[in-house]
């Protein structure tokens, strides 16, 4: 019924982080890992999955370390035969039963595409281990999108935008939609703008209320999402070329779901990209901060840990907490870690993979 695609790249450590986690939760659904690592990683990759492969179903595929991630995703697609799959790095955690509601809720709801949960991200003391002690933990946006024509889900979803790369979606849409953002040479943010907006002109989205995913911050990804986006991003060589790619094939989306003429569409697909674009662009100017850096959230962690060692300040922090009490909905390492969380029983498996410590680096083999 659900297949989860798990591309990879030279990141061992990782990638026997996720599957021990799958296998210690019996995770019951195909998993396939679509490695392009170079030589030393991939035989590692291929050995660790081997592994894991006598408690679960996985198959482990090598890909060209060239390959760009597209490509590989819609390769990798192909040769899936469940009806719903979804697309998972070697640093997300899936929640399995979440998974499942996914495909029931799709199962039920023939007129919605994608379906997804509460999520939240980590951060680790060190981004150079797999394991250790958690600094931080917040809210990793999801939304749903349930609005009546493609043009208005389109718009809904660019004004506020949240990626749908990690929802549980129908396998023959999703193999579609990552087939026609291979064929387009496209930078890497478009690569990861089309295939969400396509997925919601297609259809709705659903945030259920569980547990779905959680994910782990490197300041790598905020150091690189800084340098790549806003005013430098949109003032590129190339970005119009791009940019008239992905407004073209969005277009010819909407005029077949919305029965709308293509000047109309392209109008649409024009008037909503603006405020995505915008907000980068504001970012840029005002050099704001990633809210995912997880520098700050490391600095933050240790200013508490002082903060806590002060009889007066450890006191008043408490007295808040009773005044104060804590939403069983709320998305915090102190609020997952309590029993009554909404989420705990989701998160907990989770928070034991990630802080036990097994001494692996992120590369090693």
């Amino acid at each position: 019924m659900l297949s989860l695609i798990l591309p990879t790249y030279n990141r061992p450590g990782l990638l026997r982080r996720v599957l021990r986690y799958y296998e210690a939760c019996q995770f019951p659904h195909r998993v396939l890992v679509a490695d392009s690592s170079d030589a030393p990683a991939a035989e590692a990759n291929r050995q660790i999955v081997e592994a894991v492969s006598r408690a679960m179903p996985v198959e482990y595929r090598r890909y060209d370390s060239a390959l760009e991630v597209p490509m590989k995703l819609a390769e990798a697609l192909e040769g899936i035969q469940s009806t719903y799959a979804v697309i998972g790095s070697d640093d997300d955690f899936f929640v399995p039963s979440a998974l499942e509601r996914g495909v029931a809720f799709l199962e039920s709801h023939p007129d919605y595409a994608l379906a997804h949960g509460e999520s939240a991200y980590f951060v680790l003391e060190s981004d150079r281990i797999v394991s250790g002690r958690c600094v931080g933990v917040g809210r990793y946006l999801q939304r749903t999108i349930d609005h009546a024509s493609g043009s208005e889900r389109l718009a809904a979803h660019l004004a506020q935008y949240t990626t749908t790369f990690y929802s549980v979606q129908r396998t023959e849409q999703l193999r579609r939609n990552w087939r026609r953002v291979a064929a387009l040479p496209l930078d890497h943010l478009f690569d990861e703008l089309l295939p969400s907006c396509l997925s919601l002109i297609e259809g709705k989205s659903q945030k259920l209320d569980e547990l779905y995913m959680v994910r782990q911050i490197h300041s790598a990804q905020t150091a690189r999402t800084r340098g790549s986006r806003g005013l430098g991003w949109v003032m590129g060589q190339r970005w119009s070329e791009h940019y008239a790619r992905f407004q073209d094939l969005l277009a010819e989306e909407l005029v077949g779901q919305d029965r709308i003429t293509m000047e109309a569409a392209r109008e649409v697909a024009k008037q909503a990209f603006r405020p995505y674009v915008a907000r980068y662009v504001a970012k840029e100017v005002g050099k704001s901060r990633q809210l995912h850096d997880s520098v700050a959230i490391r600095i933050g962690a240790r200013v508490r840990r002082v903060a806590r060692g002060m009889p007066l300040l450890r006191w008043g922090w408490h007295l808040a907490r009773a005044i104060r009490p804590m939403s069983r909905t709320a998305i915090s390492l102190e609020a997952l870690l309590r029993q009554t969380s909404r989420y705990h029983e989701g998160f907990m498996p989770i928070y034991r993979a990630v802080t036990a410590q097994n001494g692996h680096e992120v590369g090693a083999s």
